[in-house]
């Protein structure tokens, strides 16, 4: 069995992931002492208004090995 996974930075369009059957796992956000899932918590749009507000500046964190493994077809 062949599969595409990748991680939510590729930021493929969800018609491409869905026409491929790709499986995208999401990086970690980070604000303050809050982590988010990409795509989880709030849009792109509202992240992008919010950022000038936000101190210190996110960062983000790659899927654990774990994390990736979830994402594995059987």
């Amino acid at each position: 069995m062949l599969a595409i996974v990748t991680d939510s930075t590729c930021d493929l369009p969800t018609e491409i992931i869905q026409k491929h059957n790709i499986q995208v796992v999401p990086t970690m956000l980070i604000i303050g002492e809050t982590s988010y899932e990409d795509g989880t918590g709030f849009t792109r749009e509202e992240f992008y208004t919010r950022l000038p507000d936000i101190s210190p500046p996110p960062t983000t964190a790659a899927p654990s090995s774990g994390t990736f493994e979830h994402y594995m077809p059987n």
